[in-house]
């Protein structure tokens, strides 16, 4: 596909001059010096853009697949599209280094969070991915469904079959299905230094 723009309005049209992706969307500009366009282009398939003065995101047929006031941060720096496991994940990034995730609906925080393709947060650890939401944690499956709910005050990620949370106060740990499992004080210190 190439970019196409008229009348200070983008879209995209495929090898043969067709329509893709209607010429109805803003850029995104850049001030300073010099107002350039930026990132114009698809990764993943989709692309962030501006519809109405709000930054949406887009895929390769010109859907709207989220919008920036489906988050709640007060700055949104860019709207990013992952893939994981079998999860469409939206994601909301700000310069403050906050990430809010949007699966199935459900809005997720990843604090210090950030999806850069060379610091990539959201993973998959032995099928499950820590998320935050009202102040606790729990963890997703690879299909997008809260498996654990979110109680903990801190959640580690999975090796082993098990993983390290904060809960009532107190480090112990899980097992996929979220049950905690009962450790001595020792042995507990002793696998969180291992890990």
């Amino acid at each position: 596909m190439y970019v196409a723009y008229k009348k200070g309005r983008v879209g995209f049209i495929d090898f043969n001059g067709k329509t893709v992706v209607p010429l109805k969307f803003e850029p995104i500009i850049e001030t300073g010096d010099l107002a350039l366009v930026r990132d114009v282009s698809f990764s993943e398939g989709h692309i962030y853009l501006r519809q109405k003065g709000e930054m949406v995101l887009l895929d390769t047929a010109g859907k709207v697949k989220a919008r920036a006031s489906q988050f709640t941060l007060p700055q949104i720096d860019r709207l990013l599209f992952r893939q994981v496991g079998n999860m469409a994940v939206y994601a909301a990034e700000s310069d403050s280094d906050r990430l809010q995730i949007l699966v199935d609906g459900r809005l997720y925080e990843r604090p210090g969070g950030s999806i850069d393709n060379e610091k990539d947060e959201l993973e998959l650890r032995e099928g499950r991915l820590a998320v935050y939401r009202n102040g606790k944690w729990g963890y997703l499956n690879e299909d997008g469904v809260e498996v654990i709910p979110c109680q903990f005050e801190e959640a580690g990620k999975f090796s082993g079959g098990t993983a390290f949370v904060k809960h009532e106060g107190k480090f112990q740990i899980i097992n996929h299905s979220g049950t905690l499992l009962t450790h001595n004080t020792q042995e507990l210190s002793r696998l969180r230094r291992k890990k």
